[in-house]
């Protein structure tokens, strides 16, 4: 079942993009969010370990941050290198102790939670 991080990868794909897919493919519209409804009971059709077997990830892994302006938080991203995709995404609080910085139990556990995903990549 889907929790709300994990829909993060369909959470990727923007309204417009969608609605201008729809209107070429069935010739019709739709509102915004009868658009993010229809993609969230999609993607409750699969598990997101289903979800990253599909995306045959390359073992080339990247892990970024981005904070937007206004926002209290950071995005934690994980992509496939090679194939410059979006894997993974979920919010990380600030660390209390460091002001505007991210905690290091922040980034383990978003590392862990990979891990358990199927995204691991070799060691070196």
């Amino acid at each position: 079942m889907f929790t709300k991080s994990h829909k993060s990868i369909l959470e990727n794909v923007t309204y417009p993009k969608i609605s201008s897919s729809l209107i070429k493919t069935f010739n019709t519209t739709g509102a915004p969010a009868t658009i993010h409804r229809w993609k969230q009971k999609e993607a409750e059709k699969y598990s997101f370990h289903d979800i990253i077997k599909a995306l045959k990830f390359s073992s080339a892994l990247s892990i970024d941050e981005y904070k937007p302006k206004r926002s209290k938080h950071y995005d934690l991203i994980a992509g496939d290198a090679k194939k410059v995709q979006i894997l993974y995404m979920e919010s990380a609080t600030f660390s209390a102790r460091h002001a505007g910085l991210l905690a290091r139990g922040d980034i383990e556990g978003f590392c862990h939670r990979l891990k358990e995903f199927g995204i691991n990549p070799p060691m070196l």
